[in-house]
């Protein structure tokens, strides 16, 4: 958050613990229940920037929980963002020396499994971060095509249009309906792809078939088994470098007979 940028510091592992449990005692949060989760990569490695906590939406409050924290941080270190549902605030880290604040991010989330999940971060087991994994899966959902059940598009190799699937870091991987309209001045298409119903989609496109049910899978497991296949676990692909492995398994005849059998018999049954 570009607006705290200059108020906070980075945190060491050996702190984090103890500020995670003080901010979270003035912010009214039990860290020690399944409502509140420490995710990313404080605690994993070394030095961290920030520290993410992913909060159930299911007990606790944002404009309640933002509150306390004004009255306890003060307003100018505390920042709450209710389109994107995160809010950011600048806390004392507790043990540094000289004294410093460090940046906690507070995700409010339906979901806290699926949210400990897409947000997951190896830390030093992985040169990559965090976000990279979540990229690289999302380009991974983007990329199935199930010819009974999904549709795509092409002018020459350009995408414009597709019912398949793609990563909602909020739900879970879901279905999604997309077409990239003409440019209204000039030729080609425009640069985004804009959402629409499976109804519109087959509208524009009366001659092709696919799924018009907007799936949406929030369960890590079933998630990971579309993805890579029936047997494979989140575990499995928690680092950017495990993806990249199993990837290349996709190129083989075995994993593609695999992938078919998982999509029908087991994420749809």
């Amino acid at each position: 958050m570009k607006a705290l940028k200059d108020k906070v510091q980075s945190i060491f592992k050996a702190d984090v613990e103890q500020t995670v449990r003080h901010f979270c005692h003035s912010a009214g949060l039990s860290t020690g229940s399944q409502h509140v989760r420490l995710i990313g990569s404080a605690g994993k490695t070394i030095i961290s920037r920030d520290i993410d906590l992913a909060v159930s939406t299911n007990v606790y409050n944002s404009e309640t929980i933002h509150g306390r924290l004004v009255d306890f941080l003060g307003k100018d270190l505390c920042v709450l963002n209710r389109g994107t549902k995160i809010g950011s605030y600048a806390t004392p880290i507790v043990g540094a020396f000289p004294p410093g604040k460090v940046q906690v991010d507070i995700m409010y989330v339906g979901n806290l499994d699926w949210a400990e999940f897409i947000y997951y971060s190896p830390g030093d087991e992985s040169k990559y971060r965090g976000s990279v994994r979540a990229v690289l899966l999302g380009a991974v959902a983007a990329s199935i095509c199930d010819v009974s059940r999904d549709f795509f598009s092409y002018d020459n190799s350009e995408l414009i249009a597709r019912a398949g699937w793609t990563i909602d870091p909020n739900v879970g991987m879901k279905r999604i309906f997309q077409i990239r309209f003409n440019k209204i001045h000039d030729s080609g298409y425009v640069k985004q792809m804009k959402n629409i119903t499976p109804e519109e989609l087959q509208e524009l496109y009366p001659h092709n078939t696919f799924d018009h049910q907007q799936y949406v899978i929030s369960d890590p497991r079933r998630v990971t088994e579309l993805l890579f296949g029936w047997g494979t676990i989140p575990n499995h692909i928690d680092t950017t470098e495990k993806i990249i492995e199993l990837i290349k398994k996709r190129h083989t005849v075995a994993w593609h007979e695999n992938f078919l059998f998982t999509t029908s018999e087991h994420i749809f049954r």
